[in-house]
């Protein structure tokens, strides 16, 4: 039945859903990693789609905590933004995901340009580390920063 489900979203993976949200969106708020891979894998682009609120499969995966799933996409997507600018490193610091960021931490090459990535407001992660009291991200986000 699962095997029927995952051919079933490759094969409508485009379409959205009410909210906007495409069969990826979905995967990874239900927290399926398998499902994810597959997805993504099928079509990289997904990664990049953006439901009804403008969040894309990675800032999902980074607002909602799921570390391995963020980690199947972060090297597919680490530039989607949100429609206010967003990244998932701002994403990761305004919802503390302290699991996320460590991981990111040790993603050098790409945190150097999302570190000081501004969304719409201006507001880079390390203002985001600051406003939101997430010390030990502000911390981190400093080391990666010097």
């Amino acid at each position: 039945m699962k095997k029927l489900l995952e051919q079933k979203a490759l094969n409508n993976a485009r379409v959205a859903d009410e909210k906007g949200q495409t069969a990826l969106h979905n995967a990874v708020l239900w927290g399926d990693q398998q499902l994810v891979g597959s997805l993504s894998s099928h079509d990289y682009k997904l990664a990049y789609d953006k439901d009804s609120t403008g969040c894309t499969a990675i800032n999902l995966a980074a607002q909602e905590g799921h570390t391995d799933i963020f980690k199947e996409l972060f090297h597919r997507s680490v530039d989607a933004t949100t429609n206010s600018g967003m990244n998932a490193l701002h994403i990761a610091v305004s919802f503390k995901n302290r699991e996320i960021l460590r991981y990111i931490a040790k993603e050098r090459k790409p945190v150097k340009r999302l570190i000081n990535q501004q969304d719409k407001n201006g507001n880079t992660p390390l203002h985001l580390a600051v406003f939101k009291g997430t010390f030990q991200g502000l911390h981190r986000l400093l080391k990666l920063a010097a």
